[in-house]
């Protein structure tokens, strides 16, 4: 019998994974309406920036979103940056995956291409509320709600805001410190 190996198909999300969206749009609003909060307060709001910024509107919460000059102040991080360069080098498929507004949408993915071009193209991106729906061997996401379904390895990375999410009760989820903790995952996957 012949076994044929492969390469997992990783899904990484980018907010909060591969460039810090929250700690931008915290300092934003902070700055916008001359407010004091802070990445750690997140802990309780599992992401909700509407119960962190209480005493804002929707509409002020998400203007940032809307707006394209928010968009080049979220850059991709060195960590998420050479994560990508890694797959890249060592040829693996991968998508990045992102739920995203449809306001921002266009401003968003557009400086992120910016940022990874000859690494990320229009073709590795995939946009929707539901990553469920998406085929792949490993999803790389800080989002609790991502981690209940679909049927891939998940991979939680530590946030303040998904620390009261117990990991351990959802099949094949592992919770991780950063994108280089997903790397020996990666490695271990391939090698069952």
């Amino acid at each position: 019998m012949v076994i044929i190996k492969r390469k997992p198909i990783i899904l990484c999300d980018l907010d909060d994974v591969l460039h810090p969206l929250c700690p931008i749009w915290i300092e934003t609003l902070n700055n916008m309406y001359s407010l004091n909060h802070n990445m750690q307060e997140m802990s309780s709001t599992g992401w909700a920036m509407s119960k962190l910024f209480v005493e804002l509107t929707n509409e002020q919460i998400l203007f940032p979103l809307k707006n394209n000059e928010f968009w080049s102040n979220v850059n991709v991080s060195n960590e998420g940056y050479s994560f990508l360069d890694w797959l890249k080098t060592h040829e693996y498929q991968f998508k990045i995956v992102t739920a995203s507004f449809f306001e921002s949408v266009s401003s968003k993915i557009k400086h992120f291409l910016n940022q990874t071009k000859g690494i990320v193209t229009q073709d590795d991106i995939i946009i929707t509320m539901d990553k469920s729906y998406i085929t792949g061997d490993i999803l790389i996401d800080d989002a609790p709600k991502h981690m209940r379904k679909g049927c891939y390895k998940k991979l939680l990375i530590d946030m303040p805001f998904n620390r009261d999410f117990d990991e351990s009760k959802v099949k094949n989820c592992k919770r991780i410190k950063s994108l280089h903790f997903a790397i020996p995952e990666i490695q271990c996957w391939e090698n069952q």
